[in-house]
Protein backbone atom coordinates (compact mmCIF):
# COMPACT_ATOMS: atom_id res chain seq x y z
CA UNK A 1 0.00 0.00 0.00
CA UNK A 2 0.85 3.42 -1.00
CA UNK A 3 2.09 5.29 2.10
CA UNK A 4 0.38 8.58 2.45
CA UNK A 5 3.67 10.92 2.01
CA UNK A 6 4.14 9.10 -1.51
CA UNK A 7 0.47 10.12 -2.43
CA UNK A 8 0.05 12.60 -5.30
CA UNK A 9 -1.50 15.90 -3.71
CA UNK A 10 -4.83 16.58 -3.53
CA UNK A 11 -6.91 19.70 -4.62
CA UNK A 12 -8.08 22.09 -2.64
CA UNK A 13 -11.50 20.63 -2.50
CA UNK A 14 -9.97 17.84 -0.98
CA UNK A 15 -9.30 19.38 2.38
CA UNK A 16 -5.69 17.91 3.47
CA UNK A 17 -6.37 16.85 7.50
CA UNK A 18 -8.98 19.38 7.82
CA UNK A 19 -12.35 18.56 8.92
CA UNK A 20 -15.10 20.36 6.93
CA UNK A 21 -15.25 24.13 8.28
CA UNK A 22 -18.85 23.46 9.88
CA UNK A 23 -17.68 20.29 11.56
CA UNK A 24 -14.47 22.07 12.60
CA UNK A 25 -16.27 24.80 14.53
CA UNK A 26 -18.81 22.61 15.81
CA UNK A 27 -15.79 20.96 17.69
CA UNK A 28 -13.93 24.16 17.94
CA UNK A 29 -17.04 25.52 19.86
CA UNK A 30 -17.22 22.01 22.05
CA UNK A 31 -14.14 22.73 23.53
CA UNK A 32 -14.91 26.34 23.94
CA UNK A 33 -18.02 25.72 25.93
CA UNK A 34 -15.98 22.85 27.85
CA UNK A 35 -13.27 25.77 28.78
CA UNK A 36 -16.17 27.59 30.39
CA UNK A 37 -17.33 24.95 31.93
CA UNK A 38 -13.84 24.68 33.64
CA UNK A 39 -12.39 21.44 31.82
CA UNK A 40 -9.85 21.93 29.38
CA UNK A 41 -9.10 19.15 26.73
CA UNK A 42 -7.25 16.14 27.81
CA UNK A 43 -3.03 16.67 27.95
CA UNK A 44 -1.02 14.38 25.20
CA UNK A 45 -1.20 11.27 26.23
CA UNK A 46 2.34 10.05 27.80
CA UNK A 47 4.27 7.96 25.90
CA UNK A 48 4.28 4.61 28.61
CA UNK A 49 0.32 4.49 28.53
CA UNK A 50 0.01 1.74 26.40
CA UNK A 51 -0.90 1.41 23.25
CA UNK A 52 -3.21 3.50 21.81
CA UNK A 53 -6.54 2.47 20.36
CA UNK A 54 -6.55 2.39 16.27
CA UNK A 55 -7.71 5.54 14.95
CA UNK A 56 -10.00 6.10 11.87
CA UNK A 57 -8.76 9.19 9.41
CA UNK A 58 -11.55 10.61 10.33
CA UNK A 59 -11.44 10.11 14.26
CA UNK A 60 -7.47 11.41 14.31
CA UNK A 61 -8.98 14.61 12.61
CA UNK A 62 -11.33 14.88 15.16
CA UNK A 63 -9.16 14.02 17.80
CA UNK A 64 -6.70 16.47 16.69
CA UNK A 65 -8.54 19.81 16.08
CA UNK A 66 -9.74 19.20 19.86
CA UNK A 67 -5.90 18.99 20.67
CA UNK A 68 -5.34 22.09 18.41
CA UNK A 69 -7.80 24.03 20.87
CA UNK A 70 -6.41 22.94 24.39
CA UNK A 71 -5.14 25.26 26.71
CA UNK A 72 -2.19 26.89 25.84
CA UNK A 73 -1.97 30.01 28.40
CA UNK A 74 1.79 29.87 27.62
CA UNK A 75 3.67 28.58 24.83
CA UNK A 76 7.85 28.82 25.60
CA UNK A 77 10.00 28.27 22.40
CA UNK A 78 13.09 27.41 23.67
CA UNK A 79 15.77 28.07 20.65
CA UNK A 80 18.37 24.61 21.93
CA UNK A 81 21.09 26.93 22.71
CA UNK A 82 20.98 25.77 26.47
CA UNK A 83 22.73 22.67 24.65
CA UNK A 84 25.01 24.50 22.57
CA UNK A 85 26.45 26.68 24.81
CA UNK A 86 26.40 24.38 28.10
CA UNK A 87 29.01 25.48 30.69
CA UNK A 88 32.12 24.29 29.88
CA UNK A 89 32.59 23.15 33.74
CA UNK A 90 29.49 20.94 34.31
CA UNK A 91 28.58 17.41 33.66
CA UNK A 92 26.26 16.72 30.54
CA UNK A 93 23.58 15.48 32.49
CA UNK A 94 19.93 15.50 31.87
CA UNK A 95 19.19 17.43 34.89
CA UNK A 96 22.19 20.31 34.16
CA UNK A 97 20.69 20.81 30.73
CA UNK A 98 16.89 21.23 32.37
CA UNK A 99 18.21 23.15 35.02
CA UNK A 100 19.54 26.07 32.62
CA UNK A 101 16.14 26.81 31.30
CA UNK A 102 13.42 24.26 32.17
CA UNK A 103 13.34 22.77 35.18
CA UNK A 104 11.53 26.35 36.66
CA UNK A 105 8.80 25.77 34.08
CA UNK A 106 6.80 23.65 36.36
CA UNK A 107 4.71 25.48 38.22
CA UNK A 108 3.98 28.32 35.69
CA UNK A 109 1.55 29.03 33.45
CA UNK A 110 3.49 27.31 30.36
CA UNK A 111 1.65 24.57 28.73
CA UNK A 112 3.50 23.65 25.85
CA UNK A 113 7.37 23.57 25.28
CA UNK A 114 8.56 24.33 21.61
CA UNK A 115 11.66 23.16 21.75
CA UNK A 116 14.59 23.81 18.58
CA UNK A 117 17.64 21.77 18.60
CA UNK A 118 19.83 24.54 17.25
CA UNK A 119 19.05 23.64 13.06
CA UNK A 120 21.38 26.42 12.34
CA UNK A 121 22.84 26.98 8.78
CA UNK A 122 20.03 24.35 7.50
CA UNK A 123 20.66 20.78 8.20
CA UNK A 124 23.20 20.92 11.40
CA UNK A 125 21.23 19.89 14.57
CA UNK A 126 21.68 18.98 18.15
CA UNK A 127 19.73 15.63 18.30
CA UNK A 128 20.26 12.49 17.02
CA UNK A 129 19.54 12.47 13.29
CA UNK A 130 20.67 10.58 10.23
CA UNK A 131 18.71 12.85 7.26
CA UNK A 132 21.08 15.58 8.86
CA UNK A 133 23.94 16.44 10.66
CA UNK A 134 24.55 16.15 13.90
CA UNK A 135 26.35 19.21 15.23
CA UNK A 136 29.28 18.45 17.24
CA UNK A 137 31.53 21.45 16.90
CA UNK A 138 32.02 24.10 19.31
CA UNK A 139 31.11 27.88 19.60
CA UNK A 140 34.60 27.95 21.16
CA UNK A 141 35.60 26.75 17.62
CA UNK A 142 34.96 30.06 16.65
CA UNK A 143 36.12 32.22 20.04
CA UNK A 144 32.62 32.42 20.92
CA UNK A 145 32.14 31.76 24.79
CA UNK A 146 35.14 30.05 25.70
CA UNK A 147 33.38 29.18 29.17
CA UNK A 148 30.92 26.92 27.56
CA UNK A 149 30.60 23.36 25.23
CA UNK A 150 28.56 22.07 23.00
CA UNK A 151 27.01 18.72 24.68
CA UNK A 152 25.09 17.09 22.02
CA UNK A 153 27.51 14.22 21.03
CA UNK A 154 27.96 13.62 24.81
CA UNK A 155 23.98 13.31 25.56
CA UNK A 156 23.68 10.76 22.22
CA UNK A 157 26.83 8.72 23.83
CA UNK A 158 25.11 8.57 26.75
CA UNK A 159 21.91 6.72 24.88
CA UNK A 160 19.86 10.48 25.15
CA UNK A 161 19.87 13.48 23.10
CA UNK A 162 18.82 17.22 24.04
CA UNK A 163 15.33 16.51 22.31
CA UNK A 164 14.51 13.24 24.31
CA UNK A 165 15.45 15.22 27.59
CA UNK A 166 12.87 17.52 26.81
CA UNK A 167 10.11 15.10 25.68
CA UNK A 168 10.74 13.13 29.06
CA UNK A 169 10.34 16.48 30.60
CA UNK A 170 7.18 17.32 29.26
CA UNK A 171 5.67 14.05 29.74
CA UNK A 172 6.65 14.28 33.74
CA UNK A 173 4.91 17.42 34.18
CA UNK A 174 2.22 17.22 32.02
CA UNK A 175 2.95 19.99 29.35
CA UNK A 176 2.73 19.26 25.62
CA UNK A 177 5.94 19.34 23.35
CA UNK A 178 6.71 20.25 19.81
CA UNK A 179 9.75 20.24 17.67
CA UNK A 180 10.81 23.65 16.68
CA UNK A 181 12.30 23.54 12.70
CA UNK A 182 13.49 26.62 11.61
CA UNK A 183 13.04 26.16 8.40
CA UNK A 184 16.19 28.44 6.68
CA UNK A 185 18.22 29.36 9.86
CA UNK A 186 21.32 31.75 8.77
CA UNK A 187 23.27 32.53 11.88
CA UNK A 188 26.00 30.78 9.82
CA UNK A 189 26.36 33.68 7.80
CA UNK A 190 29.35 34.72 9.39
CA UNK A 191 31.19 31.87 7.11
CA UNK A 192 34.01 32.70 5.16
CA UNK A 193 35.64 30.22 2.95
CA UNK A 194 39.01 31.74 4.64
CA UNK A 195 37.90 31.79 7.85
CA UNK A 196 35.04 28.87 8.30
CA UNK A 197 32.14 29.44 9.98
CA UNK A 198 31.70 26.55 12.99
CA UNK A 199 27.64 27.28 12.15
CA UNK A 200 28.08 26.76 8.43
CA UNK A 201 26.96 22.79 7.48
CA UNK A 202 28.97 20.33 5.14
CA UNK A 203 26.04 20.17 3.26
CA UNK A 204 26.06 24.17 2.38
CA UNK A 205 30.04 23.66 1.70
CA UNK A 206 29.28 20.75 -0.74
CA UNK A 207 26.12 22.41 -2.63
CA UNK A 208 26.93 25.88 -2.95
CA UNK A 209 24.59 26.40 -5.56
CA UNK A 210 22.17 25.33 -3.48
CA UNK A 211 22.35 28.99 -2.26
CA UNK A 212 20.37 32.05 -2.38
CA UNK A 213 24.33 33.72 -3.32
CA UNK A 214 27.74 33.24 -2.18
CA UNK A 215 29.64 35.37 0.69
CA UNK A 216 31.04 37.64 -2.40
CA UNK A 217 27.76 38.26 -4.23
CA UNK A 218 25.56 39.81 -1.70
CA UNK A 219 21.68 39.40 -1.59
CA UNK A 220 19.67 42.54 -1.67
CA UNK A 221 17.00 40.86 0.95
CA UNK A 222 17.64 38.45 3.57
CA UNK A 223 21.37 36.69 3.44
CA UNK A 224 23.51 34.80 1.30
CA UNK A 225 24.01 31.85 3.45
CA UNK A 226 19.82 30.92 2.88
CA UNK A 227 19.04 27.47 1.15
CA UNK A 228 16.80 28.13 -2.20
CA UNK A 229 13.59 26.42 -1.52
CA UNK A 230 12.90 26.66 -5.32
CA UNK A 231 15.36 23.36 -5.19
CA UNK A 232 13.41 19.98 -5.10
CA UNK A 233 16.42 18.86 -3.08
CA UNK A 234 16.24 21.27 -0.39
CA UNK A 235 12.27 20.67 -0.18
CA UNK A 236 13.03 17.16 0.15
CA UNK A 237 15.11 17.45 2.74
CA UNK A 238 13.27 20.10 5.06
CA UNK A 239 10.60 16.91 4.71
CA UNK A 240 12.83 13.97 5.64
CA UNK A 241 13.86 16.24 8.78
CA UNK A 242 10.39 16.76 9.57
CA UNK A 243 9.27 13.18 9.07
CA UNK A 244 12.60 11.84 11.06
CA UNK A 245 11.20 13.69 14.62
CA UNK A 246 8.09 12.61 14.24
CA UNK A 247 9.25 8.57 13.67
CA UNK A 248 11.89 9.05 16.82
CA UNK A 249 9.97 11.01 19.20
CA UNK A 250 7.08 11.50 21.26
CA UNK A 251 6.52 14.81 20.01
CA UNK A 252 2.52 16.33 20.20
CA UNK A 253 3.38 18.42 17.15
CA UNK A 254 6.23 19.96 14.84
CA UNK A 255 6.65 24.04 14.24
CA UNK A 256 8.07 24.94 10.88
CA UNK A 257 9.08 28.05 11.69
CA UNK A 258 9.37 30.35 9.03
CA UNK A 259 10.41 33.73 10.56
CA UNK A 260 13.68 32.07 11.46
CA UNK A 261 14.38 33.38 8.98
CA UNK A 262 13.10 35.31 6.08
CA UNK A 263 14.42 34.04 2.78
CA UNK A 264 13.48 30.94 0.83
CA UNK A 265 13.68 31.60 -2.90
CA UNK A 266 16.31 33.76 -5.14
CA UNK A 267 13.99 36.00 -6.55
CA UNK A 268 12.86 37.28 -3.41
CA UNK A 269 16.73 37.54 -2.48
CA UNK A 270 17.35 39.50 -4.90
CA UNK A 271 14.68 42.21 -4.64
CA UNK A 272 11.71 40.59 -6.36
CA UNK A 273 8.74 38.58 -5.00
CA UNK A 274 7.99 34.80 -5.70
CA UNK A 275 5.76 33.91 -8.29
CA UNK A 276 3.37 31.51 -8.66
CA UNK A 277 5.36 28.35 -8.93
CA UNK A 278 7.16 29.22 -6.10
CA UNK A 279 4.46 29.63 -3.59
CA UNK A 280 2.40 26.25 -4.89
CA UNK A 281 6.01 24.88 -4.11
CA UNK A 282 5.78 25.72 -0.10
CA UNK A 283 2.50 24.77 -0.58
CA UNK A 284 3.01 20.89 -1.97
CA UNK A 285 5.60 21.05 0.87
CA UNK A 286 3.28 21.57 3.90
CA UNK A 287 0.68 19.19 1.76
CA UNK A 288 3.42 16.28 2.31
CA UNK A 289 3.79 17.20 6.21
CA UNK A 290 0.72 16.94 6.63
CA UNK A 291 0.14 13.52 5.08
CA UNK A 292 2.94 12.40 6.50
CA UNK A 293 1.90 13.53 10.06
CA UNK A 294 -1.67 11.60 9.61
CA UNK A 295 0.88 8.85 8.80
CA UNK A 296 2.06 8.86 11.66
CA UNK A 297 -0.41 9.80 13.72
CA UNK A 298 -2.56 6.80 12.77
CA UNK A 299 0.52 4.75 13.77
CA UNK A 300 0.76 5.39 16.87
CA UNK A 301 -3.05 6.39 17.29
CA UNK A 302 -2.58 10.00 18.51
CA UNK A 303 -2.00 13.17 16.16
CA UNK A 304 0.76 15.08 15.27
CA UNK A 305 -0.29 18.96 15.30
CA UNK A 306 1.46 21.37 13.01
CA UNK A 307 2.05 25.07 14.14
CA UNK A 308 3.75 27.71 11.56
CA UNK A 309 5.38 30.99 12.56
CA UNK A 310 5.12 33.32 10.21
CA UNK A 311 4.59 37.72 9.27
CA UNK A 312 1.37 39.14 10.42
CA UNK A 313 0.28 40.34 6.85
CA UNK A 314 -1.12 37.87 4.01
CA UNK A 315 0.34 40.00 1.64
CA UNK A 316 3.70 39.71 3.16
CA UNK A 317 3.84 36.28 3.16
CA UNK A 318 2.28 35.83 -0.20
CA UNK A 319 5.43 37.96 -1.64
CA UNK A 320 7.69 35.89 0.54
CA UNK A 321 6.43 32.43 -1.41
CA UNK A 322 3.58 31.26 1.90
CA UNK A 323 0.04 31.25 0.33
CA UNK A 324 -1.03 31.29 4.18
CA UNK A 325 -4.67 31.84 3.46
CA UNK A 326 -3.92 28.34 1.70
CA UNK A 327 -2.29 26.85 3.84
CA UNK A 328 -5.32 27.45 6.19
CA UNK A 329 -8.24 26.96 4.12
CA UNK A 330 -6.83 23.36 2.98
CA UNK A 331 -6.03 22.79 6.97
CA UNK A 332 -2.76 22.13 6.65
CA UNK A 333 -1.85 23.88 9.88
CA UNK A 334 -3.19 23.92 13.53
CA UNK A 335 -1.58 26.44 15.03
CA UNK A 336 -0.73 29.95 13.97
CA UNK A 337 1.96 32.09 15.48
CA UNK A 338 2.75 35.39 14.04
CA UNK A 339 5.47 38.12 14.12
CA UNK A 340 8.77 38.33 14.87
CA UNK A 341 11.62 41.05 14.42
CA UNK A 342 8.51 43.35 13.09
CA UNK A 343 5.20 43.44 13.40
CA UNK A 344 2.80 45.01 10.75
CA UNK A 345 -0.78 44.85 11.59
CA UNK A 346 -2.31 45.00 14.80
CA UNK A 347 -3.52 41.85 16.78
CA UNK A 348 -6.66 41.27 15.98
CA UNK A 349 -5.68 41.11 12.09
CA UNK A 350 -4.10 37.62 12.83
CA UNK A 351 -6.76 36.74 15.26
CA UNK A 352 -9.30 37.25 12.16
CA UNK A 353 -7.43 35.67 9.92
CA UNK A 354 -6.81 32.45 11.97
CA UNK A 355 -10.94 32.23 13.92
CA UNK A 356 -12.01 32.55 9.94
CA UNK A 357 -10.39 29.17 9.54
CA UNK A 358 -10.75 27.60 12.96
CA UNK A 359 -7.20 27.76 13.79
CA UNK A 360 -5.79 29.21 17.17
CA UNK A 361 -3.29 32.19 17.09
CA UNK A 362 -0.90 33.33 19.17
CA UNK A 363 0.94 36.40 19.20
CA UNK A 364 5.48 35.73 19.46
CA UNK A 365 6.42 38.18 22.17
CA UNK A 366 9.58 38.11 20.79
CA UNK A 367 12.72 40.63 22.14
CA UNK A 368 11.71 43.66 20.80
CA UNK A 369 15.40 44.77 19.91
CA UNK A 370 14.46 48.51 20.00
CA UNK A 371 17.92 50.29 20.39
CA UNK A 372 18.34 53.51 22.11
CA UNK A 373 15.97 53.14 24.78
CA UNK A 374 16.36 55.60 28.33
CA UNK A 375 13.78 55.91 31.03
CA UNK A 376 11.88 52.53 29.90
CA UNK A 377 12.44 49.14 28.61
CA UNK A 378 10.12 47.52 25.92
CA UNK A 379 12.35 44.31 28.05
CA UNK A 380 10.99 45.14 31.53
CA UNK A 381 8.03 42.64 33.38
CA UNK A 382 5.80 46.03 33.02
CA UNK A 383 5.77 45.86 29.48
CA UNK A 384 5.75 42.25 28.81
CA UNK A 385 2.27 42.91 30.71
CA UNK A 386 1.20 45.27 28.68
CA UNK A 387 2.24 43.28 25.89
CA UNK A 388 -0.26 40.28 26.65
CA UNK A 389 -2.58 42.14 28.28
CA UNK A 390 -3.11 43.96 24.31
CA UNK A 391 -2.74 40.53 22.76
CA UNK A 392 -5.51 39.32 25.56
CA UNK A 393 -8.27 41.81 24.32
CA UNK A 394 -7.73 40.93 20.57
CA UNK A 395 -8.75 37.26 21.29
CA UNK A 396 -5.43 35.57 21.06
CA UNK A 397 -5.57 32.08 22.40
CA UNK A 398 -2.48 32.36 24.38
CA UNK A 399 0.72 33.78 24.36
CA UNK A 400 4.07 32.74 23.00
CA UNK A 401 7.52 33.80 24.29
CA UNK A 402 10.55 33.59 22.17
CA UNK A 403 14.43 34.80 23.33
CA UNK A 404 12.93 34.70 26.45
CA UNK A 405 15.54 33.52 28.68
CA UNK A 406 14.85 34.58 32.05
CA UNK A 407 12.76 31.57 33.13
CA UNK A 408 13.44 31.89 36.89
CA UNK A 409 10.49 33.25 39.20
CA UNK A 410 12.62 34.83 41.53
CA UNK A 411 14.09 37.53 38.92
CA UNK A 412 11.26 36.93 36.51
CA UNK A 413 7.03 36.56 37.19
CA UNK A 414 6.21 36.83 33.80
CA UNK A 415 5.90 32.86 33.22
CA UNK A 416 3.20 33.19 35.95
CA UNK A 417 1.64 36.38 35.32
CA UNK A 418 0.80 36.90 31.39
CA UNK A 419 -1.10 33.77 30.85
CA UNK A 420 -4.52 34.91 30.88
CA UNK A 421 -6.10 38.69 31.92
CA UNK A 422 -7.15 37.69 34.92
CA UNK A 423 -3.97 37.17 36.73
CA UNK A 424 -2.67 40.93 35.17
CA UNK A 425 -5.60 42.86 36.82
CA UNK A 426 -3.52 44.91 39.60
CA UNK A 427 -0.39 44.44 37.98
CA UNK A 428 1.95 47.26 36.67
CA UNK A 429 2.13 47.81 33.13
CA UNK A 430 4.08 49.49 30.27
CA UNK A 431 2.04 50.20 27.13
CA UNK A 432 4.46 51.69 24.09
CA UNK A 433 3.07 52.98 20.89
CA UNK A 434 5.50 50.65 19.24
CA UNK A 435 6.71 47.83 20.68
CA UNK A 436 8.92 46.56 17.45
CA UNK A 437 10.56 48.45 14.86
CA UNK A 438 12.26 46.10 13.01
CA UNK A 439 12.79 46.73 8.65
CA UNK A 440 10.44 44.29 7.25
CA UNK A 441 12.33 45.75 3.73
CA UNK A 442 15.62 43.60 5.13
CA UNK A 443 13.43 40.60 3.59
CA UNK A 444 11.37 41.77 1.08
CA UNK A 445 12.12 44.83 -0.99
CA UNK A 446 8.76 47.17 -0.07
CA UNK A 447 7.90 45.18 2.51
CA UNK A 448 7.13 48.08 4.63
CA UNK A 449 4.36 49.12 2.19
CA UNK A 450 2.07 46.29 3.72
CA UNK A 451 2.76 47.81 7.18
CA UNK A 452 -0.07 49.56 9.30
CA UNK A 453 1.38 49.96 12.67
CA UNK A 454 3.01 53.43 13.75
CA UNK A 455 6.78 53.60 14.27
CA UNK A 456 7.79 55.55 17.14
CA UNK A 457 11.22 54.12 18.83
CA UNK A 458 14.71 56.47 20.05
CA UNK A 459 16.52 55.55 16.49
CA UNK A 460 13.09 56.18 14.70
CA UNK A 461 11.60 59.72 16.19
CA UNK A 462 9.15 61.45 14.54
CA UNK A 463 8.92 65.68 14.23
CA UNK A 464 6.30 67.73 15.60
CA UNK A 465 6.23 70.84 14.01
CA UNK A 466 4.32 73.92 13.75
CA UNK A 467 1.03 73.21 12.20
CA UNK A 468 2.18 69.69 11.51
CA UNK A 469 0.73 68.19 14.71
CA UNK A 470 2.01 64.07 15.52
CA UNK A 471 -1.02 61.71 16.09
CA UNK A 472 -0.13 57.96 17.07
CA UNK A 473 -2.58 54.98 18.08
CA UNK A 474 -1.95 53.57 21.31
CA UNK A 475 -3.55 50.59 22.41
CA UNK A 476 -4.53 49.80 26.39
CA UNK A 477 -5.39 46.24 26.94
CA UNK A 478 -6.57 46.58 30.75
CA UNK A 479 -9.95 47.50 31.45
CA UNK A 480 -9.55 50.22 33.74
CA UNK A 481 -13.29 50.66 34.28
CA UNK A 482 -14.01 46.88 35.47
CA UNK A 483 -10.72 47.57 37.94
CA UNK A 484 -12.08 50.24 39.45
CA UNK A 485 -15.92 49.07 39.72
CA UNK A 486 -13.27 45.76 41.89
CA UNK A 487 -12.33 48.49 44.17
CA UNK A 488 -8.66 48.94 42.72
CA UNK A 489 -7.18 52.47 42.24
CA UNK A 490 -5.34 52.36 39.13
CA UNK A 491 -2.91 55.65 38.36
CA UNK A 492 -1.84 56.27 34.91
CA UNK A 493 0.20 58.83 33.08
CA UNK A 494 1.86 59.45 29.86
CA UNK A 495 4.83 59.69 28.96
CA UNK A 496 6.71 61.47 26.32
CA UNK A 497 10.11 62.06 25.43
CA UNK A 498 10.59 64.90 23.37
CA UNK A 499 14.21 66.06 22.37
CA UNK A 500 14.91 70.21 23.52
CA UNK A 501 11.78 70.43 25.21
CA UNK A 502 12.44 73.36 27.50
CA UNK A 503 9.27 73.70 29.55
CA UNK A 504 5.77 71.66 29.32
CA UNK A 505 3.56 74.46 28.11
CA UNK A 506 5.59 74.68 25.21
CA UNK A 507 3.62 71.30 23.67
CA UNK A 508 -0.26 70.48 23.78
CA UNK A 509 -0.68 66.93 24.27
CA UNK A 510 -4.18 64.97 23.84
CA UNK A 511 -5.50 61.76 24.93
CA UNK A 512 -8.27 60.86 23.21
CA UNK A 513 -9.12 64.77 22.63
CA UNK A 514 -8.85 65.33 26.25
CA UNK A 515 -6.07 68.04 26.90
CA UNK A 516 -3.69 66.71 29.49
CA UNK A 517 -2.38 69.11 31.80
CA UNK A 518 -0.35 69.28 35.26
CA UNK A 519 2.75 68.04 33.58
CA UNK A 520 6.19 68.28 34.93
CA UNK A 521 9.44 68.12 32.57
CA UNK A 522 12.80 65.79 33.59
CA UNK A 523 15.79 64.84 31.50
CA UNK A 524 13.58 65.33 28.05
CA UNK A 525 10.58 63.45 29.39
CA UNK A 526 7.23 65.02 29.56
CA UNK A 527 5.01 62.72 32.31
CA UNK A 528 1.73 63.79 32.30
CA UNK A 529 -1.21 62.86 34.69
CA UNK A 530 -3.74 60.76 32.77
CA UNK A 531 -7.53 60.39 34.27
CA UNK A 532 -8.54 56.49 34.06
CA UNK A 533 -11.78 57.97 32.31
CA UNK A 534 -10.73 59.47 29.31
CA UNK A 535 -8.77 55.99 28.67
CA UNK A 536 -10.81 53.37 26.31
CA UNK A 537 -10.08 49.93 26.22
CA UNK A 538 -8.57 49.22 23.11
CA UNK A 539 -7.51 51.95 20.97
CA UNK A 540 -6.72 55.42 22.05
CA UNK A 541 -5.96 58.66 19.71
CA UNK A 542 -3.02 60.30 21.26
CA UNK A 543 -2.00 64.02 19.46
CA UNK A 544 1.09 66.04 20.54
CA UNK A 545 1.07 69.13 18.74
CA UNK A 546 3.04 72.93 19.43
CA UNK A 547 1.70 75.37 21.61
CA UNK A 548 1.69 78.85 20.88
CA UNK A 549 4.67 79.68 23.71
CA UNK A 550 8.29 80.25 22.12
CA UNK A 551 10.38 78.84 20.94
CA UNK A 552 8.79 78.52 17.68
CA UNK A 553 10.85 75.94 16.44
CA UNK A 554 10.19 71.49 15.56
CA UNK A 555 10.39 69.20 18.32
CA UNK A 556 11.48 65.64 17.99
CA UNK A 557 9.51 62.84 19.34
CA UNK A 558 11.27 59.76 20.38
CA UNK A 559 8.86 57.62 22.45
CA UNK A 560 5.15 57.46 23.95
CA UNK A 561 4.53 55.38 26.76
CA UNK A 562 1.54 54.77 28.99
CA UNK A 563 1.98 53.32 32.85
CA UNK A 564 -0.27 51.74 34.74
CA UNK A 565 0.55 51.82 38.43
CA UNK A 566 -1.18 50.18 41.38
CA UNK A 567 -0.50 50.79 44.97
CA UNK A 568 1.14 48.39 47.40
CA UNK A 569 -1.05 45.63 48.53
CA UNK A 570 -3.61 46.11 46.09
Amino acid sequence: MKSLASRRPLGRRNSLGLLPNPLRRAVMAAVIAAAAAGATPEPTQAADAGPAKPLTLEQLRSQRVQLAHRQRRLIFNNDGCDCLYFPKDKPATAENLLALRTTDLAGTQVDSIFYCTISSGFSFFTHRTRAGTVLTRAPSDAGIQPSTRNIAQELIDQGTDCLQVMVDFARKHHKEIFWSMRMNDTHDVEHRPDKPYFLFPPLKSDHPDWLVGDPVRRTRCGRWSSVDYARPEIRDLAFRFLEEVCRNYDVDGVELDFFRHLCYFKEVASGGKANQDECDKMTDLLRRVRRMSEERGLARGRPILIAVRVPDSVEYCRDMGFDLPRWLEEGLVDLLVTTCYFQLNPWPYSVALGHKHGVPVYPSLSDSRVRGQSRFSRGSVECYRGRAANAWLAGMDGMYLFNFFDVSSSRSPVLREIGGPRELRAKNKLYFATVRDGNPNAFLAGGDRYRTLPILTPTRPKTIARGKPMKLNLTIGEDLAAARQAGLDPQLQCHVQLALLQGPGQVLVKFNGQVLTGGTLSKGWLDLPLPPQCVRRGDNEVEIALSDQPPDRALSCADLVVSETYPKGQ
